[in-house]
């Protein structure tokens, strides 16, 4: 396992607090934002929408690869890894439908 995402990742209910994800399966084009107290985070789709909650777990697995390299003190804006990692990490099946999926 290349990541250091510990716990169940899969049906995390406090993400729902923040709308970083679509809801839908179809392309969201819509601006996204979060307000709370001194925190703003907005979510610029690009013209295929933004990531929908079937995204979560992969934009969560490459959050944590980044910041383990912001924690070891490395400034690289490359991230490696494998969809056999995301799919260990994440408890997926490593089916071949699940390689071709993603």
């Amino acid at each position: 396992m290349d990541s250091p995402l510990h716990g169940r990742i899969r049906g995390e209910r406090s993400l729902m607090a923040f709308p970083l994800f679509a809801l839908s399966k179809n392309a969201w084009i819509k601006l996204l934002t979060y307000d709370h107290a001194m925190v703003s985070i907005e979510v610029r789709p690009p013209a295929s929408g933004v990531a929908t909650i079937y995204d979560k777990e992969i934009v969560l697995y490459i959050a944590s690869l980044m910041a383990a390299k912001l924690e070891a003190g490395e400034a690289s804006s490359r991230i490696s890894s494998s969809p056999h990692g995301l799919f260990s990490v994440t408890r997926s099946n490593h089916s071949a439908r699940s390689y071709s999926r993603l």
